[in-house]
């Protein structure tokens, strides 16, 4: 989850494994349109900050709620850019949400709105820090 901008060691990470992908699957083999999937329990708030302004990125990220967990972001008020309004997407889920709760989430939101985007290859930031 990396940003832009290194604010020190935010959070966990270094580098944005993924929008070094992304940046060089764009480069490389024109990719255009990208969705990411960060199923992190930790909001990718440098991925969002990446990617913010840019129309054909779509990223959603479903995390713990960040008033119960650091970083402290990613709501749902937070939208993207606006050129890119609504190409970032937050959902914020309970500390403890089940496993059905996860399932439901990406089949009844996830899925279909990568459907409706129609990307040309779907990334998932799946970070390792997970925990109940």
């Amino acid at each position: 989850h990396a940003m832009r901008v290194a604010h020190g060691n935010r959070g966990f990470c270094n580098i944005n494994n993924e929008a070094i992908m992304i940046e060089y699957l764009r480069q490389k083999y024109g990719i255009k349109r990208v969705a990411i999937v960060d199923t992190d329990v930790h909001h990718g708030d440098g991925t969002q900050e990446i990617y913010w302004h840019d129309p054909d990125v779509l990223f959603i990220s479903f995390h713990q709620d960040g008033r119960t967990l650091y970083p402290g972001s990613g709501f749902v008020e937070e939208l993207g850019g606006p050129l890119a309004h609504g190409t970032t997407i937050n959902l914020p889920l309970a500390p403890k949400t089940t496993d059905a709760g996860i399932l439901y989430a990406i089949d009844e939101l996830i899925l279909p709105m990568l459907e409706d985007f129609k990307p040309d290859i779907v990334i998932n930031s799946a970070g390792q820090d997970n925990h109940y």
